[in-house]
């Protein structure tokens, strides 16, 4: 916690999770989440860097189909508030993919964005099938090893393994 994902459509099956529709409002109240956590000594894991709310149709794992600006001025703001003003000390990457790349794939959004512009210096952790769904689902790898070394070239620190009854 906290989910940062800006609910963009209603029919979205994990809206239920997010804080609203307002960046603005979703960043303030993460960001004070996050310092609550924090503050008590567990750390914050912001959820889901980034895009995740925004698919198609409102699909679960949907592609995102979204141009730069709006994804700046809309997707990302709760996430670098929280860890600007919040003080984050982990994030977790988005299953979806933004324009055909997929955010466990891509160096620019959990390195040069989130680690280099804003100055993040915590723990990106994968989502469960995250580093999986690099070559099940978006097909940017030929198999799990080349998957978790594209994971981790483009920022993933750790991966989080499904429970026992996960293929």
């Amino acid at each position: 916690s906290p989910v940062l994902d800006v609910a963009r459509d209603y029919r979205w099956g994990r809206v239920e999770e997010t804080m609203g529709e307002d960046p603005y409002l979703v960043g303030t109240l993460g960001s004070a989440y996050v310092r609550g956590l924090e503050g008590a000594g567990i750390v914050a894991t912001l959820k889901h860097f980034a895009g995740y709310s925004a698919s198609r149709g409102a699909r679960n794992h949907a592609p995102v189909p979204m141009g730069p600006r709006e994804f700046a001025d809309v997707i990302l703001p709760p996430f670098e508030m929280a860890v600007r003003l919040g003080g984050a000390r982990s994030v977790m990457n988005s299953y979806s993919d933004v324009d055909g790349v997929p955010a466990g794939a891509d160096r620019e959004l959990l390195t040069g964005l989130l680690r280099e512009q804003w100055g993040f210096t915590g723990t990106v952790v994968s989502d469960y099938w995250a580093v999986a769904f690099l070559d099940i689902m978006h097909r940017v790898s030929p198999d799990r090893a080349t998957s978790g070394a594209i994971a981790l070239e483009a920022g993933i620190d750790v991966r989080v393994v499904p429970g026992p009854s996960a293929v």
